[in-house]
């Protein structure tokens, strides 16, 4: 049995119009000035971001702890650092240090990097 050939063209790439590329349709200025102002002034959930890029007296929620190794995981969730919860942290130099509830703790660097929050809108 012989393999038959099959070519296939493949379409070129279209232009992109002025619209797609970033300016606005002519005609239609002040509809894209008042959209792009609407889109400036929403506000996008926070990024999950590790616990030590956090600056001291910052409070975080807790998005989800990182499972690289799951005794760090286990011993974090025994401190009462799980998900919902609210955590602020103290100090990053010699350990980094943070308050969970009532309660106050001291954990090395790797250990502290599993712990992934979610930054607090700053209190007025």
């Amino acid at each position: 049995m012989q393999a038959h050939d099959q070519s296939v063209e493949i379409p070129l790439a279209r232009r992109i119009p002025p619209a797609a590329a970033g300016q606005p349709p002519q005609g239609q200025e002040a509809q894209w000035q008042e959209r792009s102002a609407d889109r400036l002034q929403e506000r996008p959930a926070a990024a999950p971001v590790p616990l030590p890029s956090l600056r001291p007296g910052e409070r975080g929620s807790i998005a989800y702890l990182r499972d690289g190794d799951g005794k760090k995981v286990q011993k974090l969730m025994a401190m009462g650092v799980l998900p919902g919860n609210t955590i602020q942290l103290q100090a990053t130099f010699p350990s980094v240090v943070f308050s969970v509830d009532y309660s106050q703790y001291a954990v090395d660097a790797d250990m502290a990097a599993a712990i992934i929050v979610t930054r607090e809108p700053a209190r007025n």
